[in-house]
């Protein structure tokens, strides 16, 4: 079952509980319809006219100019779906130089909570390895130039992987993530 209303002034394209506008779409119906609504368990709908006020033309099936509109808002539905499924380093904007900084600021001001407090308890080592690796992030702009931003990640299990080559965080930091 799928409830369609189209508000044809404004092309908003409602499918179900999901709506959209699609201002740039051509053909855009008539100019004298103001709604078309369609209801498929019923096989009933109505279009409403600008023209004819509260007046309402019954419908038992889908215009093909509506069906188009609602063809182009399912397809651009289906694709956002896509783009979202993908993984968030395939997504658009993740190969640049500025998603890098970001990232690893990130890191950075997770790993100032363990550096900067100087009663923090550590263990044999941490300390030197906790700073070793916060200068690795430091660097990475400037050590990895060559290499393409999209070759930069920073994981979730707060690693970072660079060109294929993951560099671990010491197991301590990670459980307080």
């Amino acid at each position: 079952m799928t409830k369609y209303v189209i508000c044809a002034q404004d092309m908003m394209v409602m499918i179900n509980d999901r709506h959209k506008r699609f201002p740039d779409y051509t053909p855009a119906p008539s100019k004298d319809i103001n709604y078309f609504r369609f209801d498929t368990e019923t096989n009933s709908g109505q279009i409403e006219y600008l023209d004819r006020g509260t007046q309402h033309e019954p419908i038992t099936s889908i215009p093909d100019e509506f069906q188009a509109i609602i063809d182009h808002a399912e397809a651009d539905h289906a694709e956002e779906e896509r783009l979202n499924a993908l993984p968030y380093y395939e997504k658009e904007g993740y190969d640049n130089w500025d998603r890098v900084r970001r990232e690893r600021n990130s890191f950075l001001y997770y790993l100032d909570q363990y550096i900067i407090p100087k009663d923090y308890p550590y263990n044999d080592g941490e300390k030197e390895n906790l700073i070793s690796f916060r200068k690795k992030l430091r660097d990475i702009p400037t050590d990895h130039a060559s290499s393409e931003p999209k070759n930069i990640r920073f994981t979730p299990e707060l690693n970072i992987e660079i060109d294929g080559v993951t560099t671990e965080l010491h197991e301590r930091w990670k459980e307080n993530a």
